[in-house]
């Protein structure tokens, strides 16, 4: 897990904010303390996006929303 980047998504369960850096799209993210795994959820306008996903590590381009 990357350090740097797992902090601004709490692992209580909560949904945090967080855009993808390289598209732009919103997303909603949270961490499942049961299995371990961040789940992504989109948000707005989502004909290019396919859907949602569980993933063990945050992908490097995806940051806290409102960076910007």
């Amino acid at each position: 897990m990357n350090s740097s980047h797992s902090h601004f998504i709490p692992n209580n369960g909560k949904q945090v904010p967080v855009r993808n850096k390289r598209t732009g799209s919103s997303w909603l993210a949270s961490f499942n303390y049961i299995t371990g795994r961040y789940h992504f959820q989109p948000v707005g306008n989502v004909k290019a996006i396919k859907r949602e996903f569980e993933i063990t590590r945050i992908p490097c381009e995806f940051e806290p929303a409102g960076t910007r």
